[in-house]
């Protein structure tokens, strides 16, 4: 049997969120919550263990910003309650209430802590960086202004922002705050665009170290939206390598000992089908054990260690991958490694082509 948390255990939102509250003894995290995050993260609603501690961590991160949350909204509604005169003194608002909008506008990642929309304009929930509008523009500020906003919408309009940001640079008609503001959009949108790369292309390292100089420059937030699905997928793409590793791992003579069985346990013949099915044969094709062992004997480019980790997680259709859940869906990892460790890791890496496709 395998300890919880193993790296080859599969953690659920409630046992993940006993295990935090051990720690803080209070907590504002639900189990919703906690499956929320490893949807948001890992993209599954369950976790291997070896992803433990990224999870723990991210359950602090989101129990501080609630109760950051919590203290300016307790902060404000007592503001809110104040006599008049002690809001408010020549026409001024009181340091209490500015300190709360600016302790907002910061948590918010608006710039100088404002962060009501603007009366000209509202602002929209995808812009990195508000740019207001102002019918005192010259011609010059209106085109890096508008070159601002393209930018935003379309990265492909980047190297015409780059290049007007120059100009204005050495413009002394248009303000340098704004070109300030332009050249730190320009390195953000940059990233942005690395970011999506590494998406496209999935791969790890790549993956890894521009999530990673997101996080040290302090835009997490302000590339959210792009941030989490690059989490998201560099968690799959960890668990798949993870997979693929344990696959490579097996020697031959474990899957000999798979193969050996004339009467199969029940776990043992239901992960082979399910695992065959996954990798693409028919249902039809593999109804009887005679039928798996013959292709479990295969050698070379169709023995089964070649084809599963050559399988293409990414690329496998919901039906099918529905079609082996039905199969497995009823077992747990430490149920089948009690009668074979082979079919076990059959197991688990079936499970981690499956979860994707449990909607």
């Amino acid at each position: 049997m395998v300890a919880y948390g193993g790296e080859n255990t599969w953690i659920r939102p409630g046992e993940l969120l006993d295990e935090y509250r051990v720690g803080q003894y209070e907590t504002r995290l639900s189990a919703k919550n906690v499956e929320n995050s490893f949807r948001q993260l890992f993209g599954f609603p369950k976790i291997l263990g070896s992803f433990k501690k990224e999870a723990l961590l991210e359950l602090k991160r989101r129990e501080n910003v609630l109760s950051t949350l919590a203290n300016q909204t307790t902060l404000a509604r007592e503001t809110r309650l104040l006599p008049k005169r002690e809001r408010s003194r020549n026409g001024r608002r009181s340091s209490i209430w500015r300190d709360t909008s600016l302790a907002m506008g910061r948590f918010l990642g608006s710039r100088r802590g404002s962060w009501a929309p603007s009366r000209s304009r509202s602002r929209s929930k995808d812009e990195l960086f508000y740019i207001s509008e102002n019918e005192n523009d010259n011609e010059k500020t209106k085109r890096l202004k508008r070159e601002m906003r393209g930018a935003q919408d379309d990265l492909n309009r980047l190297p015409v922002l780059e290049e007007v940001t120059e100009e204005a640079e050495n413009d002394d008609e248009v303000d340098k705050e704004l070109v300030d503001q332009a050249k730190k959009m320009i390195e953000v949108l940059n990233e942005k665009k690395n970011l999506r790369a590494a998406i496209s292309k999935k791969e790890i390292k790549e993956l890894e170290e521009v999530l990673e100089r997101i996080e040290k420059k302090g835009w997490v937030r302000r590339l959210q939206e792009d941030y989490n699905e690059g989490q998201k997928l560099l968690a799959r793409l960890r668990t798949y390598e993870k997979m693929r590793h344990e696959i490579m791992a097996l020697t031959q003579p474990t899957i000999s000992e798979i193969r050996s069985y004339q009467y199969p346990p029940k776990q043992v013949e239901s992960v082979m089908r399910a695992t065959y099915i996954l990798l693409g044969e028919k249902p039809a094709d593999i109804s009887d054990w005679r039928a798996l062992q013959a292709l479990i004997g295969k050698l070379g480019a169709k023995s089964l260690k070649n084809r599963a980790t050559k399988f293409d997680f990414d690329s496998l259709p919901k039906e099918r991958a529905q079609k082996a859940h039905k199969l497995i869906k009823s077992m747990n990892v430490d149920e089948v490694r009690d009668v074979s460790n082979g079919a076990a890791t059959f197991f688990v890496w079936s499970q981690a082509a499956i979860e994707p496709h449990l909607d």
